[in-house]
């Protein structure tokens, strides 16, 4: 079936699929390691950094349990005692806290005024979670 049909089936048009054996193609592809101290690449590395320390420090965030949804243009997803919501729409949208949840990550340039509810801007993400120490009660009791 190949790449370009592949492409297809995401909606690309046929000009606009990169050739995967022009020398351009794997030029552009290659990463330009001297962005990473610039805007935006430092804050998103910076992020992608804080969820692996987050799922490094929450057990839940490795167990096979989630659940995930929509609600809206918001996608939603429940671990153990963790949430993820990202907001993958075009507008800000109002996004709370569950109940017994804190606020764990904000993305990329979001205020965290008006806790426990905040509007995610469009490609915005939280992360809430419970407090550790009930998850370390719930863990062994």
């Amino acid at each position: 079936r190949g790449r370009r049909h592949m492409f297809r089936e995401f909606g690309w048009q046929e000009q606009r699929s990169p050739d995967p054996q022009a020398v351009d193609t794997f030029t552009r592809s290659m990463l330009q390691w001297e962005e990473r101290s610039m805007t935006p690449h430092a804050q998103i590395l910076e992020l992608y950094q804080q969820l692996i320390r987050l799922r490094h420090e929450r057990s839940d965030m490795g167990s096979s349990y989630v659940d995930a949804r929509w609600e809206g243009s918001l996608f939603v997803m429940d671990r153990l005692h963790t949430q993820v919501v990202c907001n993958l729409g075009e507008q800000d949208q109002c996004c709370r806290a569950p109940a017994g949840y804190q606020l764990l990550l904000l993305g990329v340039d979001q205020p965290d005024e008006g806790l426990p509810e905040i509007w995610l801007p469009p490609d915005g993400l939280v992360v809430w979670g419970r407090p550790a120490a009930a998850v370390n009660a719930r863990a062994t009791g």
